[in-house]
């Protein structure tokens, strides 16, 4: 059952791996929190490297996210 409030439901996916596709882009990462009406992601460079960084999303920007199901 879905909750009412997508932050709400995005709560009970952190630390878990999800895609989130804003505009064109899509970011593939671990969702680190929700705070209020934006999510930060830790997204993994497939660089040399293997450089991560954060993102913040605001979720009115958001076309789609996929999340393991539960």
């Amino acid at each position: 059952m879905f909750k009412p409030l997508l932050s709400l439901q995005l709560n009970d996916l952190v630390n878990q791996e999800i895609r989130v596709a804003v505009g064109e882009t899509l970011y593939t990462g671990l969702l680190l929190s929700v705070l209020g009406s934006y999510i930060r992601i830790s997204e993994s460079t497939d660089s040399y490297e293997r450089e991560t960084r954060s993102i913040l999303i605001p979720l009115v920007e958001v076309s789609f996210i996929k999340a393991p199901a539960n």
